[in-house]
Order: structure tokens, then C-alpha cells, then sequence
């Protein structure tokens, strides 16, 4: 779960509709996965690390899936586990100890099932009863988050700063927005995506290479997270921002973060440098005379015409004025307006918004047994805490709940021990040793 709007409560699902023997069986034939139910009237984001999402509609019929391919399905579908090899208790108890075991789900009844993929599914070798190429039923996911009129580019707001989002560079647009992450010819062509050597020239000018990498033209300075170059060409220097710093007075003035500061360097020079990180979707983005908060780890570089400031938020940096920045995310970023709850795995950040309060899901809380002993010893499931935004601006979500790891938070944790006594120190001392071995 991502985030959700309206009035929506979560609670935990055993298992299968086949009750205890049916989620034991479930988990030896490695069909076993943690479910939850939601409830109420409102509009839930569903995403798992940034890969492909189907709907499928069942009429009556059933579909066998595996488990961890299985998203979300409708409360009035019901579900089972079916035996698709022999094996006996040998193999059930390697789909234990694997995953990968004799057996699969089935889903049947009426009402959608949300499968997901790494790649688009290719229904050919299944039954066509519709004559158009695809099984009856098999439909792709409404890709237009909640609220935003299909075909906006741009959110205006009435005497508001504004976050720009656009489309691939040889299309028709201004010179701002997010990218979609590929270039024209790959869009135009998805089904057969050639190849393409690079060179100094060829290189984009300010735009995606592909999905996850983007080539900065280099003409002065910029802003890098250390770590995300990847390659450059031309008369290009890369120094920390400390001793940069010694050297240009008006970096003190735009980069105003004593805890993330040994984690950035400033490219100079010309030419041009190409950024990634871990394979993630690359994104830019126009900031235009606004704010914007992001999480500092997924900041990978941005304009010196923009003024970084270390969030009240811990883990997020805060980027003020005009100009352009880049941000890594797992998988398709996804734009909502407030009121919404978001989670806290799958937040990005958000635009001209007020700073968000903490949501915990008292329901989830007290219809899990687990939540409440992991809540006693300190632990989270992720799903009872949720970041709760008001007012007016843009969200932004990552489609996955994968975090990367932010070191500055260490430094963030260790800055804050000064202010508890000897015994508060060694109480959360203990603490953390407990949760290590818990984990």
C-alpha cells in the first residue's frame, strides 16, 4: 500500500478463505503471503518495487497465480491453493524452505484480480474469447493517479509556485516538467527498443538517456550526490562541497545542510555528465519560484539556482527557488493532491504543501496481534503508520515501498544522543540490541 484518500481502515488477513488448515497447506506449498484488507470509501494506491501492473476481471472463471505475484484482488473473489505437479511431502516441504513448490493460487468468482510483472503480460498462450488478442477480462490498469485530469502536464495553482512535469525531450513541450524517463524513439517504438551508441555529441542535452540514466549539459556548476555520476565527457571536475566551498562564497548560501554536506560534491566545468543510481527510474523536475521537500537520499543533483535547506523532517532536504533538480525512485513516480495518507516508504516528497502530521491506524493496530507485540517491542509493520497531508500541493510517490538507505540518518540519530542522561543512553542502548537480534 502506497497511500490512500477518504475514509479507508486496514485490517490483517490470516490467509487463504480456507481457514487454518487452508493457510498451513498454503505455506508448505509456498503459496503463503501476508494479506490485509481494506475498508471503507476512498481511493488506495497499490505498488510492489516499481513493476508492471494488470488487472484482470474474472466473470465466474478462475486464474491461477503465484503468490508473490498476486497484488490485490476483490473482497468477493475467493481463494485456494491447487496442486500442479506431484511431489509429496518432499516437494511440499521444498516449496516451504523456496517458495518455488508443487502447487500455485487459485482465484475465482466474480470481481478483478491485480497481477504484477517485470515486463507487460503476454496473454498468447491463454484461451481468446473476445477475439481481439487478449483473454476476456484482461484489461491494463487505469494509469491516471486520483484526481488529475487525463492529459494535464501541469497543475496550475492560483497564485502558487509550481512544480513542472513535461514529457520526453524531441516531443512538442517547454523546456520543463518531468520526464518520462525514455527517449522519443523508444516511446514510439516500446514493442522493439533498439539499441543506441553515445557519444559527446549524441548525448541529450539536459534529458534521459533511458529510463534510468540523464545526461546534465555542464556549463558552470552543479550539485551532485556523491556516487551518482556515472560517466561524463568534456573538461569536467568533480570537489566536495567543503573545500568547493573555500574556493566560491555563494556556495555556503545555496547549501545550507550541516548533516548532508560530506555527502555531496559540485561537478564544474563543460561537458556532460551522466547520472544514475542503482538502476532506479530516473526523474527530472522544474521547479518554478516554490519549495519542495524530497527525501534526501533520492536527491541525486540539482541546480545552483536552487537553495538546499535541511528539512524540520527528519531524512528529507528541503529545495526553494527556480530551477531544475533530478530525484531517483523506484519505479513510476505517481502525483496526488491532499488530503491524503501516505506511506512513509513510498513518499517521495511534496510541493508547496504544509509539512505532513503522523497517521497510526489504531484499527490495525487492534486487529493485529503481531502489530501490537512488534508495537511493544518497538518494531513497525509498515502498514499501522502512514504520513498524513492536508491543504493545498503536489505529493510525490514512488510506485514501490524500497527505501534507500540514507546514511545521514546515523549522523542525525548520534546528534540528537547529547540530549539524553547516562540512563536514557543506556536504555536505548539496550534496545537497539534487542531489536538487532530480533531482526
Amino acid at each position: 500500500m502506497l497511500g490512500y484518500d477518504g475514509q479507508v481502515a486496514f485490517r490483517p488477513v490470516s490467509g487463504l478463505s480456507q481457514g487454518v488448515r487452508g493457510a498451513v497447506g498454503a505455506m508448505l506449498a509456498g503459496e503463503s503471503n501476508p494479506l490485509m484488507a481494506a475498508e471503507g470509501n476512498g481511493n488506495v494506491l497499490y505498488g510492489y518495487r516499481g513493476l508492471r501492473v494488470t488487472v484482470i476481471d474474472l466473470a465466474g472463471d478462475s486464474l491461477s497465480v503465484e503468490a508473490d505475484r498476486l497484488l490485490a484482488y476483490d473482497a468477493a473473489l475467493q481463494t485456494s491453493v491447487e496442486v500442479i505437479a506431484q511431489g509429496g511431502i518432499k516437494a511440499m516441504a521444498r516449496g516451504a524452505l523456496t517458495g518455488q513448490g508443487v502447487a500455485t493460487t487459485r482465484v475465482f468468482g466474480h470481481g478483478s484480480v491485480v497481477v504484477l510483472s517485470h515486463w507487460r503480460v503476454l496473454p498468447a498462450a491463454a484461451q481468446r474469447r473476445d477475439g481481439r488478442g487478449r483473454p476476456a477480462g484482461l484489461r491494463r490498469p487505469h494509469r491516471r493517479p486520483p484526481g488529475r485530469p487525463q492529459g494535464q502536464g501541469r497543475v496550475p495553482r492560483r497564485r502558487r509556485a509550481r512544480l513542472g512535469r513535461g514529457v520526453p525531450a524531441p516531443r512538442l513541450r517547454p523546456r520543463h516538467g518531468l520526464r518520462a524517463g525514455v527517449r522519443a524513439e523508444v516511446l514510439n517504438n516500446r514493442e522493439d527498443p533498439t539499441m543506441q551508441t553515445f557519444n559527446a555529441d549524441t548525448l541529450p542535452v539536459d534529458d534521459n538517456v533511458n529510463d534510468y540514466a540523464f545526461s546534465v549539459a555542464l556549463q558552470g556548476e552543479w550539485f551532485l550526490s556523491k556516487g551518482a555520476m556515472i560517466a561524463y565527457y568534456g573538461d569536467v571536475g568533480f570537489e566536495a562541497v567543503n573545500t568547493y566551498a573555500s574556493q566560491a562564497s555563494w556556495v555556503a548560501a545555496r547549501f545550507s545542510s550541516p548533516i548532508y554536506v560530506q555527502d555531496w560534491v559540485i561537478a564544474h566545468g563543460h561537458g556532460k555528465v551522466v547520472v544514475g543510481d542503482r538502476g532506479y527510474n530516473i526523474n527530472s523536475f522544474d521547479l518554478d519560484d516554490g519549495n519542495l521537500t524530497i527525501k534526501a537520499g533520492n536527491l541525486l543533483g540539482f541546480d545552483p539556482a536552487l537553495e538546499l535547506k535541511q528539512s524540520i523532517v527528519p531524512g528529507f532536504v528541503t529545495l526553494i527557488g527556480t530551477g531544475k533538480f533530478l530525484a531517483s525512485s523506484n519505479g513510476p513516480v505517481i502525483f496526488t493532491k491532499p488530503p491524503f495518507r501516505a506511506d512513509p516508504e513510498a513518499l517521495l516528497g511534496w510541493a508547496d504543501c504544509p509539512s505532513p502530521s503522523h497517521h497510526y491506524d489504531a484499527h490495525w493496530m487492534t486487529q493485529s496481534f503481531l502489530a501490537g507485540v512488534q508495537g511493544l517491542l518497538g518494531r513497525e509493520s509498515g502498514e499501522e503508520r502512514q504520513y498524513d497531508f492536508t491543504g493545498e500541493g503536489d505529493i510525490l510517490l514512488q510506485s514501490s515501498e524500497v527505501v534507500r538507505e540514507d546514511p545521514a540518518v546515523m549522523r542525525l540519530v548520534e546528534s540528537q544522543t547529547s540530549l539524553l542522561s547516562t540512563g536514557q543512553k543506556g536504555i536505548l542502548g539496550r534496545q537497539l540490541v534487542a531489536q538487532s537480534q530480533q531482526q
